[in-house]
């Protein structure tokens, strides 16, 4: 069983491990760290979900997440060993799926400007580039600056599938590392009006909430 993860480009929240509060809460003394450990079972099967936000202002946060994503595979992958005991801290990551979703679901009855598609926008669809709506008036190999995206991009929607697949005995992860940033690198031209939280819940848990004839989901 896969080991799931969100993790949201631009907006930096982390799904998992300690979550530090900088405020503290009624009735606690004033500046008091409090610290949240959440404790999880190792596991060698991890999935994460990827949320860009794509609007205007997110170019540098993009290319950011592009440059440091393979040291996030590296800290998966190949463990360290911090305390030098000859032992990895936690197991390696043996099977990783990642998917890709966009911020955008449009402005559904009401026009806001850089809302490509007002209605439902990339619809909280994984890898959107292939499967969004609204990423087709700018897709990424008409807006990223040159030599933003690897080599290995196509400029071309179906290049590959709804999510990457990494195993450890067979993936090259540099070429991993390129073919995430072909699906992650969404570029800027997404609606202006961006909806972190329900992008992923409709990616993660209903799918496709639309009241429609038909719609089982």
């Amino acid at each position: 069983m896969h080991q799931a993860f969100a993790l949201f480009a631009g907006t930096v929240c982390l799904v998992s491990g300690c979550v530090p509060f900088n405020d503290a809460p009624r009735g606690t003394a004033s500046g008091t760290p409090i610290v949240l450990s959440i404790q999880s079972s190792p596991a060698d099967s991890v999935d994460i979900l990827f949320e860009i936000d794509n609007s205007n202002s997110m170019a540098g946060n993009q290319a950011n997440l592009s440059r440091n994503f393979a040291t996030l595979i590296n800290q998966l992958v190949s463990p360290p060993d911090r305390n030098m005991d000859g032992t990895a801290d936690y197991p390696p990551v043996k099977s990783l799926h990642v998917g890709v979703i966009s911020s955008d679901l449009g402005t559904p009855g009401s026009t806001v400007p850089s809302c490509a598609n007002s209605d439902i926008g990339d619809d909280g669809l994984l890898n959107p580039i292939r499967n969004g709506q609204a990423i087709r008036s700018h897709q990424p190999w008409t807006t990223a600056p040159a030599g933003a995206r690897p080599a290995r991009c196509m400029n071309s929607s179906d290049q590959f599938p709804s999510f990457l697949t990494f195993d450890a005995t067979t993936t090259n992860p540099t070429e991993f590392r390129d073919d995430f940033v072909c699906n992650a690198y969404l570029s800027t031209g997404g609606c202006g009006l961006e909806q972190q939280l329900e992008a992923a819940y409709r990616a993660l848990v209903v799918h496709n909430p639309r009241e429609q004839a038909g719609n089982m989901d």
